[in-house]
């Protein structure tokens, strides 16, 4: 029986003496980091900045009048594709902005649909206001795309339209996803 016991004793004891190797090794620099939306606007195609005094305008309208096209290039020049810019207009003259009409509003060369929120029979900067213009496409980066506006003054405009100022600000908004 001491015998038994000495040997179950010895079997223990010689398990418990075998020792294992191990090594560790590490994975370093792992560096997660957002992009950025970033857009730059131009009036002649050359200087980009993130503000743009006076693309679109002019004086001296008179009802039935137009002003020359004016153009806004937009682009992309962050690190993250975008998808769609939305535009929309803050005006400081409802009055004649509901008679500056849209004659003409293309993004890369394609009308731009804007609808008639007010129901005078015709797109102006006050719809523009209103409904504003969504998912013209900006997916690229680093190029430029033209918005082209130009404006007139509607032959409906009356005596009240004399001497008035309209000051337009307009807003364009890059998103990365769809609406």
């Amino acid at each position: 029986m001491s015998m038994i016991a000495a040997v179950a004793i010895l079997a223990g004891s010689t398990g418990a003496v075998y020792a294992y190797f191990s090594t560790t090794l590490t994975s370093v620099n792992n560096v997660f980091a957002s992009g950025k939306m970033e857009m730059q606007l131009s009036k002649d195609n050359t200087t980009f900045t993130e503000t743009v005094s006076a693309a679109f305008g002019g004086t001296g309208l008179m009802p039935g009048t137009c002003l020359q096209p004016g153009t806004l290039y937009i682009k992309n020049t962050g690190t993250v594709n975008g998808n769609h810019i939305d535009l929309t207009a803050n005006n400081t003259n409802v009055s004649l902005a509901s008679y500056l009409k849209l004659d003409t509003i293309t993004y890369d060369g394609i009308g731009v649909t804007v609808t008639d929120a007010n129901s005078n029979g015709f797109v102006d900067l006050d719809d523009l206001k209103t409904s504003g213009a969504h998912n013209l496409a900006l997916t690229d980066k680093n190029i430029a795309h033209p918005l082209v506006m130009k404006l007139c003054l509607d032959s409906s405009a009356t005596n009240a339209q004399q001497e008035q100022t309209n000051t337009m600000e307009l807003s364009v908004v890059l998103d990365q996803g769809p609406h």
